[in-house]
């Protein structure tokens, strides 16, 4: 299935009554792919588990999809006129010449739902399962993980070592890795340490973080660590070995010089 969110006419908004600095949401003709899906990836009301299976979403417009995204995770989003957490998506969004895009793009969506989990015939093509052939890169990057089982696999077979070094140390850890800008949180004799845990079939050279991570690492400065299980390898039936990989933990401390950037959002000057 495709997480479909269906967008209204645009509407404007001020940006200090939105967790997110949005000043408007729902569907501009004039604007890219990128600053569309920057402005209506939250705020959602969807289950955590839902999100983490699936490996695409699209936005559609007037019953057809005008944006196509390659899903890595989500973060909270506070809706902050009525006081709750609701989630904001994040992904990669695509072009043409992508298996997903190409496939996706202009198809007819249903015009009377919302955001919904759509099915092949929903989108009025077929085959949607062969887009499973987009796979995680073996270069140095971390790359995209098409395949959620195995994606969630590597990210757990992460965090666990991670978890497992800080306990053999003496500290008390506490699985917070749903909802939160950080997997897991350390305690020992007063000090608090966040944990937060990168799994990679490659070498892992550079790993794939959220704006609410570096948010969070920088607003708790060393009191963050990232732990990298890097080079994890398969078993015989194509699951992950937990055992596997090179592990190693630094200070999570983001720099701007550090940071890549993949999209971006362009607030216009004023005519």
């Amino acid at each position: 299935m495709v997480l479909n969110l269906r967008l209204v006419d645009v509407q404007y908004i001020e940006p200090e009554t939105d967790s997110l600095g949005r000043s408007w949401y729902g569907y501009d003709e004039s604007r890219s792919d990128v600053d569309l899906w920057a402005q209506n990836r939250g705020q959602h009301s969807l289950e955590a588990a839902k999100v983490e299976a699936e490996r695409y979403a699209t936005l559609s417009y007037r019953g057809r999809v005008v944006v196509v995204v390659a899903l890595t995770g989500w973060e909270p989003s506070a809706d902050l006129p009525r006081g709750t957490v609701k989630k904001a998506l994040i992904g990669d969004v695509l072009g043409p010449g992508d298996s997903a895009y190409d496939a996706l793009h202009g198809a007819a969506v249903p015009r009377d739902r919302g955001t919904k989990y759509l099915v092949d015939g929903d989108y009025g093509v077929d085959g949607l399962e062969v887009l499973a052939g987009r796979s995680g890169s073996t270069g140095s990057s971390q790359g995209w993980q098409s395949d959620p089982v195995r994606r969630k696999q590597v990210e757990d077979a992460a965090q666990n070592r991670l978890m497992a070094e800080y306990r053999a140390d003496g500290w008390t850890v506490t699985d917070t890795r749903y909802g939160n800008p950080y997997d897991a949180v350390a305690r020992r004799a007063g000090e608090v340490v966040y944990l937060e845990a990168k799994g990679t079939q490659t070498s892992g050279g550079a790993v794939l973080i959220s704006a609410g991570e570096v948010a969070h690492a920088r607003r708790y400065p060393g009191q963050c660590v990232l732990g990298v299980l890097s080079d994890i390898v398969l078993n015989r039936d194509g699951n992950v070995d937990p055992t596997s990989g090179t592990f190693s933990v630094l200070p999570f401390a983001p720099q701007d010089e550090d940071l890549t950037a993949i999209g971006y959002r362009w607030d216009l000057p004023a005519s």
